[in-house]
């Protein structure tokens, strides 16, 4: 699993680049994701960051994150817990 993961993220690399330009209008979207799980408010407020890229979001919140986590360093250590959120960016 984690080598198709690795296969998306090199995708969603470039996709980060596009996202950091869309990150505006989806990070106020995504700060719903925030309010609908208090479970884990840390990570929401990373989620921020994770909102930035929402394109590779969903990626990252598979295995990809790390790639993606570099940029975040900060987000890569929640991003596991982002599944939840993974499932917001899907509405997206």
């Amino acid at each position: 699993t984690h080598t198709r993961a690795r296969t998306h993220a090199r995708t969603r690399a470039h996709a980060r680049a596009h996202a950091l330009t869309d990150l505006r209008t989806h990070a106020h979207t995504h700060e719903r994701a925030r309010t609908h799980t208090h479970t884990y408010p840390r990570t929401y407020i990373h989620t921020r960051a994770h909102t930035h890229t929402h394109i590779h979001t969903h990626a990252r919140t598979h295995t990809h994150i790390h790639t993606h986590a570099r940029a975040r360093t900060h987000t890569h250590t929640h991003t596991h817990t982002h599944a939840l959120t993974h499932t917001y960016t899907r509405t997206h």
